[in-house]
């Protein structure tokens, strides 16, 4: 049997949070919940499948904070924009659900 190999670079944390997000330079928003979160990345799940290689753009809700808080919060961007990574349905939901992970983009300066 194969095990599969992290391939994150950076610690990830348990981080529940409500925002929402938009295929880049579209205008419609999607509702998604954060499950854990990286220095360099966000997994989350939203009722849309989302193919790898799409920029997103992220916006966390006003008054959203990580639960449970850690140590990194203030690394989770407020805006910001990622690429999907990898997209997988979540079996055993009531309604279509997908689990999303992303990578973001570093800032330019």
């Amino acid at each position: 049997m194969k095990l599969k190999t992290e391939k994150r670079s950076s610690e990830r944390l348990p981080c529940r949070s409500a925002f929402t997000f938009s295929i880049f330079n579209r205008q419609d928003c999607i509702d998604a919940q954060s499950l854990d979160y990286s220095t360099n990345g966000l997994k989350f799940k939203s009722t849309c499948a989302l193919r790898p290689g799409t920029t997103i753009c992220i916006r966390i809700k006003p008054g959203q904070r990580c639960s449970p808080p850690d140590r990194f919060a203030e690394s989770l961007p407020s805006v910001g924009l990622a690429e999907v990574k990898w997209c997988r349905p979540i079996d055993g939901s009531d309604t279509t659900l997908y689990e999303v992970g992303v990578r973001y983009y570093p800032p330019k300066y």
